[in-house]
């Protein structure tokens, strides 16, 4: 994904890093970058050379930290270095015998944090989850859990387990899963994942895609309320141009609002999880305002599994 063209001087190529977004909330500037990004967009990355822009930042719809934080960081000790301040240019301006010499090089103004809004739940509040499923039952391929994935706010894992089967394995997935027999034959039973799972469930925010066929194969029922599936999220699905109907492949969201590639190895829940995280902080704050208004911005999962939700 290209954040800049390079041009004389200074080349912001190099500043192309996959920094994940989890980093930047242990410091104040995660809130500050997700929600003044439009603006940062037309004003903040702007080098100009006789009136000319000579930067252009290339961007996604959503915010993508591969993009314009990352340029953001490294071109304000630049700007402010070279920039003129605002009494010296007024003064500047004012006399006809101002010579182009004393210009500045390029000017920057700062992206104020906007005011008001702020997070509506804490860190801790926000849990992801995905899972890995084999198939029992011959034809039929009924899904059955074989591994399960939580992981915190900063993606950091909680739990990572396989599960014993409750019934004979007749498709492990191997290819895609890269699940064997070896593991899940010492594998706790599902009956206790079952009950850790619910434990940690209790009381939080669960973020995931497709959180019914997670809370399926869990044989678990969360409230609706409680739940932030980017799978149904309306704004993705609008700003791709998809049909309101049309569930959007994980993949896809990924690479398209963020730029990354998942699934290059097959299924693996933690990326997956970890995936599903980073769609759901890149909106966290329109999302949880529109829920605030008592409007919901998601779609309905599918009425089959309507008993996985309070």
């Amino acid at each position: 994904m290209r954040t800049a063209e390079s041009w004389g001087f200074l080349s912001l190529s190099p500043l192309h890093c996959s920094v994940r977004w989890r980093w930047f909330y242990s410091v104040s500037e995660w809130r500050w970058f997700t929600e003044g990004w439009p603006e940062a967009r037309t004003s903040l990355a702007r080098l100009l050379v006789g009136g000319y822009v000579c930067v252009t930042v290339y961007t996604r719809r959503v915010p993508s930290i591969n993009s314009l934080p990352i340029l953001l960081i490294h071109l304000t000790p630049i700007c402010t270095l070279f920039a003129m301040p605002r009494s010296s240019a007024s003064s500047s301006s004012s006399s006809s015998n101002s010579s182009p010499a004393t210009q500045p090089l390029f000017s920057f103004t700062p992206l104020a944090p906007r005011r008001g809004g702020g997070k509506h739940f804490p860190p801790h509040k926000y849990i992801a989850a995905a899972a890995q499923v084999v198939h029992f039952n011959g034809l039929a391929k009924l899904p059955m859990i074989a591994r399960v994935t939580i992981v915190d706010y900063r993606g950091d894992t909680i739990l990572d387990t396989f599960v014993r089967p409750t019934q004979p394995v007749s498709d492990y997935r191997s290819a895609k899963t890269g699940i064997r027999p070896q593991h899940l034959a010492g594998a706790p039973e599902f009956a206790d994942v079952q009950r850790h799972v619910a434990q940690l469930l209790s009381g939080k925010i669960l973020v995931g895609y497709a959180i019914w066929d997670f809370l399926s194969v869990m044989g678990l029922c969360h409230p609706a309320i409680d739940t932030r599936d980017v799978a149904l999220f309306m704004p993705f699905r609008k700003s791709l141009k998809f049909r309101s109907n049309v569930q959007v492949p994980l993949a896809t969201l990924v690479r398209q609002l963020m730029g990354h590639h998942i699934g290059l190895h097959g299924e693996v829940a933690i990326e997956e999880a970890r995936a599903a995280l980073d769609l759901f902080r890149s909106s966290e704050q329109v999302w949880e305002d529109i829920i605030k208004t008592g409007s919901w911005p998601c779609c309905l999962p599918p009425t089959a599994y309507g008993n996985c939700f309070t």
